[in-house]
């Protein structure tokens, strides 16, 4: 599919300004971004998931083209917004660590717009695992932060997420490293000029997810952090039904770094469900006719 054929657009949600892009036919899937990443990581699947699907991608606020607004604010609550806005009644939401929460959160509130979640990378709200060698990288960032050295801050984040604490520095592809290098900068300087307030949700996700009946994936790469592959574990476990997959060689950004093995999960899961809702609405039928 090329680029002609979707279409990219900017909405003030909530009081900030949202970019985000559409494409595709048929059923929705929408596509939330990782917190050092903007709607680009998913570059590898846009087009070619339109070719089956509805699609959508969008900048949160403080990220991409979406600049940060001072002041209280939801991600959840701006999905919600951005949905409305763009006539989107229920979807299947991939999200990718931060958006993979976002997803979930939108999930347990709003139970009716969520057919599916695929989370990568993602630990639930309310779930935490303490890990010594994040924080002793975070004892450096946070004064690099304070000082404006975001160059430095960049390349601490890019070793805690994009290499992974299993990895030596260097291992991971330099195209992929030169984009996630590109969008996690532009997450820190919108940071940097404008310090947005996000609230926490009044559901604690890790408390309630065993609240949730619809399909969940959540595929972790097996050189991630152990929050992140122990909050995939605590996801899956807690939701009927729920699955677990690893994807080996890889750490945070798993579908950027290995594309076709991350398709090749997620794309017969969501051919799954079509498959599942035409049964269900096949017993409805027949349920009429008896």
């Amino acid at each position: 599919m090329s680029q002609e054929s979707s279409t990219t657009g900017t909405s003030t949600i909530n009081g900030a300004l949202i970019t985000y892009e559409m494409a595709g036919a048929g059923r929705t899937v929408v596509f939330l971004h990782a917190g050092i990443c903007d709607r680009r990581m998913w570059d590898p699947q846009f087009d070619r998931y339109a070719e089956r699907f509805r699609v959508i991608r969008y900048d949160m606020r403080g990220f991409g083209d979406s600049p940060m607004v001072a002041g209280p604010f939801s991600h959840a609550g701006d999905l919600v917004a951005l949905l409305d806005r763009l006539d989107v009644d229920r979807a299947i939401f991939i999200g990718a660590s931060m958006g993979g929460a976002v997803a979930l959160d939108l999930a347990l509130a709003h139970p009716g717009r969520v057919d599916a979640v695929v989370t990568v990378g993602s630990s639930p709200r309310g779930f935490d695992i303490p890990d010594p060698a994040l924080a002793e990288l975070w004892k450096e960032a946070e004064p690099a932060f304070a000082r404006g050295d975001l160059d430095r801050v960049n390349e601490i984040e890019m070793q805690a997420w994009l290499d992974g604490p299993h990895r030596p520095l260097g291992g991971v592809d330099p195209t992929v490293r030169a984009k996630a290098e590109m969008m996690n900068l532009r997450v820190l300087q919108l940071e940097s000029d404008v310090e947005g307030d996000a609230q926490r949700p009044s559901i604690v996700a890790n408390d309630h997810l065993h609240e949730l009946t619809i399909p969940v994936l959540a595929v972790v790469g097996n050189l991630d952090r152990i929050g992140a592959v122990e909050g995939s574990r605590r996801i899956a476990a807690s939701v009927a039904g729920g699955r677990f997959v690893e994807i080996p060689g890889t750490a945070h950004l798993p579908s950027m770094e290995q594309p076709r093995a991350f398709d090749d999960l997620v794309l017969p899961f969501l051919t799954s469900l079509d498959q599942r809702r035409m049964g269900n609405r096949h017993s409805e039928r027949r349920s009429c006719l008896l």
